[in-house]
């Protein structure tokens, strides 16, 4: 860049200036593969680039040093080929003359790398990283990947053969000046190699633009040749021999088959796409769907923005299966019988299923226990009584023996599921409802069903063992008569359930006092019961320690308990102390569980959501009813 770089190559300020003026308001590609040059014109051109009014995004396709890496970063967008290379170095200057030149000459070098230390300012890179890599007076070389991680691209793109033709290392050995008192011996800086390697570039570059555009120049009169042949031509990855691929892949596919159309199915068992890749496209697609992904890695980032045709393309390149030519359908079809592509959708669907369903805890869980089984058969809880009394023992007496009583519910879990399917069409419409949104929506319906199933066995007047139902004034945990939610009825009811008695031991009935830990009430008493409970002082005293215990019940509200009743409500103990209902699901599942498989006769990857779950009421002593007024 600048007047005093190149043979006639170089790009001014002002040419750029030029080349703007007629694409005002458009948006801008800027590619850049250059060694740098002038700071002052550098600056001028990163400027105008920022300048302009429409979106520019930067392509480092194979090197992006000195000034040329500052320019980059006038990109609101910045990309970099895999293999190319970005260098930030100090700014130089060749001077002849006395100390008070060199001592000007110094200080202007540090106003210029203070101006270009505010340009790489961006995102995570700050400008005091910036400026410690332009004070040391060494070249700072970043490959794609380490860039990305620094924070100076957005994004790593397919490499570009563009960039292995050129030699960049020496371009950047300072000029060795002699000793400052013989002018005479110093030396400048000689570009021409690198001129000479340049040319050859630009002249093998021209050649092939021509060789590609024969290619395609006899059948150009066939639709969608023109737009083909213009896309192979400006991509200078393109050789001649892969346009005549496409160029037949294209025609191809507009011709009829003679003997009809036929399957062809092959196996490839290597396991190219490694963990890291697949976790993190699977993210990439989380975040793009609206879910959030916490600590998401920088290759994560980075595919956020590929459509799922881009990530289909991914997969079967590290296959290597090139989809050089293919229409989206095809490439969707080829990577769905030739690469992992139906496992990374079936892992993105399962990680929005599990993701959404820890999310979606629901008021059910606060308050229940939770149990699992080994089968789908009739079980057995067994509640064992209190261990027996101690009893006196005299001296050189002997001890006697006691027991303990039992009690038993019973209860199963069942099947619960449903089923979808992600269709070709939704694929290549790049449609992320299927993929991530069912499965979210699928985790939001298996925590309703839990809900619905314990809040339904709450206020079920199926019978327990002993033939009584869940609340029963045997039980000792149903109010006698319904009363308001208040200060004394809770009084009552924690006194009731503190009252609770365990299994008969040696004829002996022995409290275990289950304080209660819950207050649960219907969404229409939700309101009055954290005004209740956040009560500092009881109303007629002036000490608060009174309502301690009330201000230690969590309140759980649920709209369930409406729809039989809006003035009864609820006390439970903590479940791990003593059972009330508990959650039961099978042993060894993920929950729900999500099952997939591609379907030969429809162009589907269906996708299973099962839950295996129960409920079971355990034991009364942990619950207690009011039925309210």
């Amino acid at each position: 860049m600048g007047e005093d770089y190149g043979s006639g190559q170089s790009v001014t300020a002002r040419d750029l200036v030029e080349a703007l003026r007629p694409l005002a308001g458009r948006p801008l590609t800027v590619r850049i593969n250059s060694h740098g040059g002038s700071v002052a014109d550098g600056l001028a051109i990163y400027n105008a680039l920022r300048a302009h009014k429409a979106p520019v995004t930067a392509v480092v396709e194979g090197l992006a040093a000195s000034i040329a890496s500052m320019i980059a970063m006038a990109a609101g967008h910045v990309r970099m080929a895999e293999n190319a290379h970005l260098m930030i170095h100090a700014p130089w200057h060749s001077l002849s003359g006395n100390a008070t030149a060199f001592e000007a000459a110094a200080q202007n070098l540090r106003r210029w790398a203070d101006s270009m230390a505010g340009a790489y300012a961006r995102g995570r890179f700050t400008r005091e990283q910036a400026g410690a890599l332009l004070a040391d007076g060494e070249n700072h070389w970043f490959t794609a990947a380490e860039a990305l991680a620094a924070g100076l691209i957005d994004e790593i793109v397919e490499p570009q053969l563009l960039a292995a033709r050129l030699s960049v290392p020496a371009r950047f050995t300072p000029p060795s000046y002699g000793d400052c008192t013989m002018p005479e011996n110093q030396s400048q800086h000689s570009p021409s190699g690198d001129e000479a390697v340049r040319a050859a570039v630009l002249r093998a570059e021209s050649e092939r633009r021509q060789e590609v555009r024969a290619v395609f120049s006899r059948f150009e009169q066939h639709e969608g040749i023109p737009a083909l042949r213009d896309a192979a031509v400006d991509d200078h990855a393109v050789t001649v021999a892969v346009a005549r691929e496409r160029l037949l892949t294209h025609l191809g596919a507009q011709a009829q088959p003679i003997a009809g159309g036929a399957v062809v199915s092959y196996e490839y068992d290597s396991p190219v796409m490694d963990r890291d890749l697949l976790e993190a496209a699977s993210d990439g697609l989380l975040m793009r769907g609206g879910l959030k992904v916490l600590n998401a890695s920088p290759m994560a980032r980075s595919l956020q923005h590929r459509t799922l045709a881009d990530i289909a393309e991914l997969a079967l390149s590290r296959r290597g299966i090139s989809a050089r030519g293919m229409d989206r359908a095809g490439l969707i079809k080829a990577a769905m019988t030739g690469s992992d592509f139906p496992l990374l959708l079936s892992n993105t669907a399962g990680k929005s299923l599990r993701q959404t369903y820890a999310e979606e805890a629901g008021t059910h869980a606060i308050w229940t226990g939770e149990i699992e089984v080994a089968n789908f058969k009739q079980q057995t809880r067994v509640a064992i009584g209190e261990a027996p009394a101690l009893d006196e023992v005299p001296e050189a007496g002997e001890y006697t023996s006691g027991h303990r009583t039992e009690a038993a519910e019973n209860y199963a879990i069942k099947t619960f599921g449903r089923a979808m399917g992600i269709t070709r069409q939704a694929l290549i419409n790049d449609d992320l409802g299927a993929l991530v949104g069912q499965p979210a929506a699928f985790a939001r319906s298996a925590r309703r069903l839990e809900a619905d199933l314990v809040y339904g066995r709450l206020q079920s007047a199926a019978t327990m063992n002993d033939g009584l139902p869940l609340f029963h004034a045997d039980h000792g945990n149903l109010a006698a008569s319904g009363a308001a939610l208040s200060l004394d009825s809770l009084a009552a009811a924690r006194a009731a359930m503190r009252r609770q008695k365990g299994l008969d031991a040696d004829g002996l009935e022995q409290h275990i006092d289950p304080a209660p830990r819950y207050l649960i009430v219907p969404v229409s008493l939700e309101t009055k019961a954290e005004q209740l409970l956040s009560s500092l002082v009881t109303p007629t005293t002036a000490s608060d320690a009174s309502t301690s215990w009330m201000r230690a019940l969590t309140v759980v509200a649920d709209p369930r308990l409406d729809e039989i009743s809006i003035t009864a409500w609820y006390l439970g103990a903590d479940p791990r102390r003593v059972d009330g209902i508990a959650r039961v699901y099978l042993a060894g599942q993920e929950r729900p569980y999500l099952e997939e498989d591609s379907e030969f006769i429809r162009d589907v990857l269906s996708i299973k959501c099962r839950l295996d779950y129960g409920v079971a009421a355990l034991d009364w002593r942990g619950l207690y009813r009011n039925p309210g007024a």
